[in-house]
């Protein structure tokens, strides 16, 4: 098992943000773990409601494909980066962020003492 890293300072980010963002958890590399987004539970109950030939089913169907298909290219990029070696780096999954009114959202964020890698995946059908 690795030790805990200790990152207490980043260039350009404040100590009390960095605390806020980190979660303890049962793998301490990943400060805050991806959950199954809450659309696709909403549209596989939406689609299991309606009926066969409803105009909008189609529509539903390929929007929950789509949705299935990029948290599935996110689930692997988390398999790739559990790969990581060493432990003076967090990785913060699927952040809600705010920035003064507006609210932005990264699905991964790597962050060290000196530098922080924001990954947007994105996965084709």
């Amino acid at each position: 098992m690795r030790d805990k890293p200790i990152i207490t300072e980043i260039e350009g980010i404040s100590k009390s943000f960095i605390e806020w963002l980190i979660i303890e958890g049962d793998d301490h590399l990943i400060a805050k773990k991806r959950t199954t987004p809450l659309q696709l539970y909403a549209l596989e109950s939406l689609i299991s409601r309606m009926r066969q030939k409803h105009k909008k089913r189609s529509d539903i169907e390929g929007d929950l494909t789509k949705r299935k298909t990029g948290f599935k290219g996110e689930l692997a990029l988390d398999y790739e980066l559990g790969k990581l070696q060493g432990n003076n780096y967090y990785i913060f999954q699927d952040l809600r962020l705010k920035s003064g009114h507006l609210y932005f959202q990264l699905d991964t964020l790597l962050l060290t003492k000196h530098f922080g890698l924001i990954l947007e995946i994105k996965t084709t059908i």
